[in-house]
C-alpha cells in the first residue's frame, strides 16, 4: 500500500513538472509571438508611411506637370490667335519659357536627325 501510495507521488510530482513545463514554454512561445507581432506591425506602419510619402510626392510632381501644361497651352492657345507670320515668329519664345517642356522638344528633335 506504501509503494502504490509512493507511485501515485511520483506519478502526480512528474505530472505537475510537466504540466509547469508546457505552461513555460507556452508562455515563451507567448511572448515571443507577441514580440514578433509588434515588430511586424511596426515595419508595417514604417511601410505604410513610406508609401504615403511617395504617393504624396508622386501626386505633387503630377500637379505641378499639369500645371505647367496648362500654363503652355494657354500661351500656345494664345499665339494660335496671332496672325501666321507671328506665331512662327514666337514660337521658340513660347517654348523656351517653359524649359522643362523646351528641353523636351529639344530632346525630341534630336532624336528624330
Amino acid at each position: 500500500m506504501k509503494d502504490r501510495e509512493d507511485r501515485i507521488k511520483d506519478h502526480t510530482k512528474r505530472t505537475e513538472a510537466a504540466k509547469q513545463e508546457i505552461v513555460r514554454t507556452y508562455r515563451k512561445l507567448h511572448e515571443f509571438l507577441e514580440k514578433q507581432e509588434s515588430c511586424f506591425l511596426a515595419q508595417l506602419e514604417q511601410l505604410d508611411t513610406e508609401i504615403r510619402k511617395a504617393h504624396e510626392e508622386m501626386l505633387q510632381r503630377l500637379l505641378e506637370e499639369m500645371m505647367s501644361l496648362g500654363t503652355l497651352i494657354g500661351e500656345m492657345e494664345r499665339s494660335y490667335q496671332q496672325p501666321d507670320w507671328e506665331l512662327l515668329k514666337d514660337i521658340g519664345t513660347t517654348l523656351s519659357s517653359n524649359d522643362e517642356f523646351g528641353h523636351r522638344l529639344a530632346g525630341d528633335r534630336s532624336r528624330e536627325c
